[in-house]
């Protein structure tokens, strides 16, 4: 995806020094969009953008201005059902490109913060108002998309798609919380976001699985909004597996991915290849296989840590890493996964673990 950066404060005039500090902090962003750089800056607010394009290539450089060029905004995600507003009636506004992105915008005039109810999709952004001189930034629900947050002892926040920025630029720094949002007036960010729809009595009630399918599929042609050419993770699970079969519908020329483990597979874990071989073929799908090794994923160790910024134990990011290398070199920007089923069917073995959970509340504290 692609990379923001931005700097707020209203009390201090910023200086040809803070603009070139921003620079140099989205620079360390620019592998999440190497296709275009973009900055603003004024008084008290500077909004960097690093893009990488996938809707509207030709005029979706950001950042984003409105009509009257009071509203400046950087945005890192995508938004779904942009096409639902752009063809309303309801929302009179002249777009100025065809960027899913800028429907924030006259979203924000209508609605204020209550835009965040009215989105359908995945999304970091910093929107600043200029005439007020205040600025509105928020996250996906999920968050989806990442996101954090910093400040400096002259009171100047700072925001941007990854730590690594913000390290040694400012202090307290933390993550931007998933289904919050934040102004200028507010000290830390607040929720928008409830999530009614995880409750495990509605999982329940869901048991039609026609209604499942619908709801899948919508799912699935909604992320196919791309100009540019996408592919698939194919592990030959049910999601994955699914995720195919429905994009080949609307786009039968897509790529697969998948890995294969030399040396064999751990004791305990499934080989998912040749379920991937057999649903690629039975599709009629071009899969593409890239071997590992335990030896790549050691040289590669170190670089791995410092490009995650967060520490994360599972060694299933080096796999992801070494397919979206190789999705990249043949030009592919976008991947479609099945990551999140096995939360929602319970399809991981910690899933099963809770069934033993009663015997484990036996056992003595000390």
């Amino acid at each position: 995806m692609c990379g923001i950066v931005a700097i707020y404060n209203n009390q201090i005039k910023f200086d040809k020094d803070m603009r070139s500090k921003c620079l140099k902090m989205s620079k360390k962003v620019r592998h999440r969009g190497p296709d275009w750089s973009g900055i603003y800056s004024s008084d008290n607010a500077i909004l960097a953008h690093e893009r990488l394009s996938i809707v509207d290539i030709k005029s979706g450089r950001q950042p984003l201005f409105s009509n009257d060029k009071n509203i400046i905004l950087t945005v890192n995600g995508e938004i779904y059902n942009h096409l639902d507003f752009r063809n309303s009636s309801k929302i009179d506004y002249k777009y100025q490109t065809n960027s899913d992105c800028e429907v924030i915008i006259p979203l924000f005039k209508a609605y204020g913060k209550d835009l965040l109810n009215h989105l359908n999709g995945i999304f970091s952004f910093f929107l600043y108002d200029k005439l007020e001189n205040t600025f509105f930034v928020a996250r996906d629900p999920i968050g989806v998309i990442p996101l954090y947050m910093g400040n400096d002892k002259n009171g100047t926040s700072y925001f941007s798609s990854e730590m690594k920025s913000l390290v040694g630029k400012c202090q307290n720094i933390k993550e931007f919380p998933p289904g919050h949002y934040m102004t200028n007036n507010d000290t830390e960010p607040l929720k928008y976001y409830k999530k009614n729809w995880m409750k495990f009595d509605n999982i329940k009630n869901y048991n039609s699985k026609k209604q499942l399918n619908v709801t899948l599929e919508n799912a699935v042609k909604r992320q196919l909004m791309s100009d540019v050419p996408f592919g698939v993770l194919l592990s030959g699970g049910l999601d994955s597996s699914s995720i195919v079969a429905m994009a080949i519908e609307n786009n039968p020329d897509i790529s697969c991915f998948s890995i294969k483990t030399s040396g064999g597979v751990e004791k305990g874990m499934t080989d998912d290849l040749p379920y991937a071989k057999e649903v690629a073929k039975f599709l009629g799908v071009e899969l593409n296989i890239i071997p590992i090794s335990s030896n790549k994923m050691c040289d590669d160790f170190v670089r791995m840590i410092r490009e995650l910024d967060e520490p994360l134990s599972d060694p299933a990011v080096f796999n992801l890493k070494y397919i979206c290398q190789l999705a990249r070199d043949q030009g592919i920007k976008v991947l479609l996964s099945g990551a999140g089923g096995d939360d929602i069917f319970t399809g991981y073995r910690r899933h099963k673990a809770i069934a033993y959970d009663k015997y484990w509340k036996l056992f003595p504290d000390t």
